[in-house]
This record gives C-alpha cells, sequence and structure tokens, in this order.
C-alpha cells in the first residue's frame, strides 16, 4: 500500500513535469516562429 502510493506520486510528478516541458517547448517555438515571421517583413 505505501510503496503503491509513492509510485503514484512519482507518476504524477513525472506526468506534470512532461506537460511542462511540452509547454515550455511550445512556447519556446512560438515565439522563434514569431520572430523569424517579423524578420522575414522586414526588407
Amino acid at each position: 500500500m505505501f510503496f503503491k502510493q509513492i509510485r503514484d506520486e512519482t507518476v504524477s510528478v513525472f506526468r506534470f513535469n512532461i506537460v511542462k516541458i511540452i509547454l515550455l517547448k511550445s512556447d519556446i517555438i512560438a515565439l522563434a516562429l514569431r520572430n523569424r515571421r517579423f524578420c522575414v517583413v522586414k526588407p
């Protein structure tokens, strides 16, 4: 029972970190695309 609780907490923390990494990467990609678009607009 105790080990199951530890495993569940570990899994939830792991999932949270994955979501955080995905959100961070999508923010970086969005920022890069935005910067690239502005660079293309400038002559």
